[in-house]
């Protein structure tokens, strides 16, 4: 890491946002142009900056600053053009030129340690003395706390987050229990936190550190999709991560029940711990399900039901088949039900119907899904609008920056029925909020495919909710005439059902390519987005064509496809503006997507000039211009949103020409490209490969292994989610 130190001459940008700055340092008279995260640093400072040159495309050499700190002016001169930057209150270019000329070099030290001292200048009262001491030690404590942040590693935006929570009391809170960091600070989690304990020499079995430890572990449980985890699994897992005795995490966890940060209950007669917001959701979304299935009576005439089904078939050209018939009449009928089935088994068609009976009996009926594009899909089947649960529930945030719905309890939604596409997608969190959301007579209709991949975040909902028992359960398994052509929906099925899919290339939307060698599976994926499909079907390789892989690194991982198919999609120009983010670049005209929930984004809508909130994990887009300048990338998502990202939020997105299959869910594409190739044994499932397939609208290439399509086939092991929702609602039903 290179350093220089020098005066600094000219502030040049500074982003009152983030504390992005570009000034000129003056080093011994040779300028040199600093970039970094500074918090309101003034013209004339003495300063010493640590970091790295580099090239910028446009504005050549530049040093960009990891850390710094603040050296004490050396001369009157200095002080002077330091006094009177504008950073003291009180103090203007006279009273600077006073107080220096007056107490000389030692101005500083009067005004941090006899502050009383300063009345002796002219025009300087007793106020504004106290003004210009307390500004003095408003910035020495915030540079105090940078400072010693960046000794941990500690960005300069981190350490200013620490700062403005605890001001004066960062350093001592933060030497003895840096672990409060991870509650009180957004985005600094256990790892972070430990690396600075473990620095300020705090023990291995610390009670602050073995508590913060089993939270974080119990969390890191959740993110793979478990509600909760057994007593022997997280003690075994904590003592080994954190390097402590049984008996220590034992007595954490007693204190963290003890204090509530984590809950202990019995499953099956065994022990397991929830986090607090998941246990709640779990058990309150089990009583409002059963209450639901329990309270609605919606009986209506049977005759009634299957005239307006009639009319419907007569009215559209269709016949139905019995089974949609019987789950057009169970879901008009109950109050909670479930229509789950593959693709090509009338889904749309029954959300269809459904909706034309409700309306012909004067119940409005609500549409919604878990994603923008689930919902946009289910708005243009059914031509009315459909909302994410979201947009539904009407999210907004509260006065501390946290999110909050709008439509709750106390404020419910208004209509007779909610119908909810793609619910195997729904988590328990989610689940929650719609259901503490609904009205008392609403009834519930949840739409999906139970044999596809569950929801990111925890929970299992929709194979749970059928496996309660309470809800009226339509299994559709039937393959209708629009969709017997397809081998896409043909093959589907077949792997659902443990069959080998056929792969003999004579269809027109189902191809394998034989490219066992990881390196040759990724030249044919080259050659497919580039030439081959691009003339087949003329697929636009940005918009049409998506690169699945169903794991993230390796030669077929996706981090390897997107760098490739970056390069010979969206190669290099002068002419396009980059920025670098972590171990990527993000270059105008790539195609990315947003990976994490972003519920303060501003969107405009290029189609309508509206504009909105949100941007959620998953949204596929094009960066349409990096501006350099401004810091400023924007983002044109599904064709009509534009979002400008800073460039500290680059982060946010994620190159998304190829994708991991969990990534996919929810999604439709008209040609998928899915690898087939080595990977991690646990992985590879039929529900993977299953799910991946159903992404797909027109067009599937399977790319790889027969060998690993036949396993993946075969290996209907998928890793169980520890959840508890079907016994809670049972309990409710005293089952």
């Amino acid at each position: 890491m290179d350093e220089i130190s020098g005066i600094v001459e000219q502030i040049v940008y500074f982003n009152e946002y983030n504390n992005y700055t570009v000034f000129d340092l003056n080093k011994d008279g040779l300028m040199e142009v600093v970039t970094g995260v500074f918090p309101q640093i003034t013209e004339g400072e003495n300063i010493t900056v640590y970091g790295n040159f580099t090239e910028h495309k446009i504005y050549g050499r530049q040093f960009n600053a990891l850390k710094y700190k603040i050296n004490i002016p050396a001369n009157t001169q200095a002080l002077k053009k330091y006094l009177s930057s504008g950073l003291f209150k009180g103090i203007g270019p006279a009273n600077a030129e006073n107080l220096v000329n007056y107490f000389g070099t030692n101005v500083l030290d009067i005004i941090k340690n006899h502050p009383e001292q300063l009345t002796k200048v002219p025009k300087i009262g007793e106020k504004t003395a106290q003004k210009i001491a307390q500004t003095f030690i408003d910035q020495e404590q915030m540079r105090e706390v940078i400072m010693f942040m960046q000794n941990y590693g500690i960005s300069t935006s981190f350490a200013l987050k620490i700062y403005r929570r605890y001001q004066g009391t960062a350093i001592a809170v933060v030497s003895q229990n840096p672990y409060r960091l991870i509650e009180d600070i957004d985005g600094i989690g256990f790892k972070t936190a430990d690396k600075i304990a473990l620095a300020l020499g705090i023990e291995e079995n610390s009670s602050f550190r073995v508590r913060a430890g089993v939270n974080y572990i119990l969390s890191t449980i959740s993110q793979r999709g478990d509600m909760y985890s057994t007593q022997d699994d997280l003690i075994s897992a904590a003592s080994s991560i954190l390097n402590v005795d049984d008996d220590i995490v034992a007595d954490a966890l007693k204190f963290l029940c003890k204090t509530g940060k984590i809950i202990l209950c019995q499953i099956n007669e065994e022990n397991v711990y929830y986090l607090p917001d998941l246990y709640t959701a779990e058990k309150e979304s089990a009583k409002l399900l059963f209450n639901i299935y329990k309270n609605n009576s919606h009986f209506i005439e049977k005759d009634l039901i299957n005239n307006l089904i009639k009319e419907y078939e007569a009215l559209f050209n269709i016949k139905f088949h019995e089974s949609q018939s019987k789950a057009v009449y169970a879901s008009i009928g109950s109050g909670l039900s479930v229509i789950t089935g593959g693709p090509g088994t009338g889904k749309t068609t029954i959300i269809k119907c459904i909706l034309y009976i409700f309306e012909k009996l004067g119940k409005k009926t609500l549409l919604c899904a878990p994603t923008g594009r689930a919902s946009k899909r289910l708005s243009s089947s059914c031509g009315i609008e459909a909302k994410t649960i979201h947009r539904l529930l009407e999210y907004t945030f509260s006065s501390d920056d946290k999110m909050i719905f709008l439509r709750n309890q106390d404020n419910p939604l208004e209509g007779g029925c909610i119908i909810v596409d793609e619910a195997s997608m729904i988590d328990i969190k989610l689940l929650y909020y719609l259901l503490k959301a609904m009205n008392v007579k609403m009834q519930l209709i949840l739409v999906g495919d139970a044999d596809q991949l569950p929801s990111v975040a925890p929970g299992n909902i929709l194979k749970d909710i059928i496996a309660s028992d309470i809800a009226s359960t339509s299994k559709l398994d039937k393959i209708f005439r629009q969709s017997e052509r397809s081998m896409i929906v043909y093959n589907a099925h077949n792997i659902n059902m443990g069959t080998m899919p056929v792969i003999d290339n004579k269809s027109d939307d189902f191809f394998f390519m034989d490219a066992p060698a990881p390196d040759r599976a990724v030249q044919k994926v080259l050659e497919l987005c580039t030439n081959r499909l691009t003339v087949y079907k003329n697929y636009d390789p940005i918009y049409d064509i998506q690169v699945i892989s169903h794991v993230k690194r390796g030669v077929t991982g996706v981090e390897n496809l997107n760098k490739q198919l970056q390069h010979a999609l969206n190669p290099p120009s002068k002419d396009k503006a980059e920025k670098n983010v972590l171990s990527y670049t993000l270059r105008q005209g790539d195609k990315v997507m947003q990976i994490k929930n972003n519920y303060s984004a501003i969107w405009t809508n290029i189609l309508t000039a509206q504009t909105g909130m949100g941007v959620f994990n998953g949204d596929i887009g094009v960066i349409q211009s990096i501006n350099t300048e401004n810091k400023l990338i924007t983002v044109l998502f599904e064709q009509e949103r534009i979002v400008h990202y800073a460039f500290e939020d680059a982060d946010q997105l994620m190159l998304s020409y190829a994708i991991t299959t969990h990534k996919s869910q929810g999604s439709e594409f008209n040609a998928a490209i899915i690898l087939m190739c080595e990977g991690y044994g646990q992985f590879l499932s039929r529900n993977l490969l299953y799910t991946a397939v159903t992404r797909a609208k027109d067009t599937v290439v399977l790319v790889g292994s027969k060998r690993i399509i036949q396993m993946m086939v075969n290996n209907n092991n998928s890793v169980e989610r520890r959840t508890a929702l079907a016994e809670r609602i049972r309990y409710e039903n005293n089952i």
